[in-house]
């Protein structure tokens, strides 16, 4: 335990001192509205299917901030948690994957802010218990950290593992302010609806899929077929997708 704490400390202390000396003010390429009004057309409920898998539903609860505080699906199981969302100082701290039991989760993770109002460390516990309110007994635990572009938008994340293996992960953006890899329309993505979809899905794009249709009065589309293609929004891959939103 002495060597994970070294280990986890030697993180928090390298990161947020580059999150804290290379801060950069950052603005949202191609922002269509402002973005109150882009929360107040929140996603209520996200209906997608992928292939093997059958149609599910997740059903989305916010607080008076716009902000989201619960998802329930059709069915939680392994894999397919229901998803909790905690505030502190109106600011995401903690987004858990927990199960119906409500004492047993999937994926904990608890996050800490350097300056700018961006994450700089995310602490992940896996299939822990809940004991007093915080996780119990992790089966794994990992620290995320985060480089951004003066845009705000994650560019490199890189995970450490308890046992030092290290996964890196990079993210490109185009001119027109869309992730590299996918195909785009001219409307507006439903991510926009809210920072943390961008965040926890690791995708600020301005666009819509290519393939969207039926969009509401921000033009944020209801349907999305993907054909072949996959996208997944959190964690949860699909090829097709159905979307309400609770626009005023």
């Amino acid at each position: 335990m002495k060597k994970i704490n070294q280990l986890y400390t030697a993180v928090l202390i390298t990161t947020l001192f580059g999150v804290l000396t290379g801060c950069k003010k950052f603005d949202d390429i191609g922002q269509p509205y402002p973005e109150d009004q882009l929360r107040s057309c929140g996603i209520e409920e996200f209906i997608f299917e992928a292939p093997h898998r059958p149609t599910d539903t997740l059903s989305i609860s916010y607080n008076s901030n716009g902000d989201p505080v619960k998802i329930t699906r059709t069915t939680p199981t392994t894999g397919f948690p229901d998803y909790i969302f905690k505030y502190k100082n109106n600011r995401l701290s903690e987004f858990i994957g927990v199960y119906k039991n409500g004492t047993s989760t999937e994926v904990w993770h608890k996050y800490i802010y350097g300056a700018g109002g961006l994450v700089a460390i995310d602490s992940v516990y896996t299939f822990a218990q809940i004991v007093n309110g915080k996780p119990h007994e992790p089966i794994d635990r990992y620290a995320i950290t985060f480089n951004y572009d003066s845009r705000g938008r994650i560019i490199y994340e890189k995970w450490t593992y308890e046992d030092g293996y290290i996964y890196e992960q990079h993210y490109e953006y185009t001119a027109d302010g869309n992730l590299t890899g996918a195909s785009y329309g001219n409307k507006v993505s439903f991510r926009r609806s809210n920072k943390i979809w961008m965040f926890l899905d690791r995708n600020y794009s301005v666009n819509d899929h290519l393939n969207s249709s039926d969009f509401n009065s921000l033009f944020m589309p209801k349907n999305i077929e993907l054909g072949l293609s996959q996208d997944a929004f959190l964690g949860n891959y699909y090829s097709k997708a159905k979307l309400e939103y609770r626009c005023p």
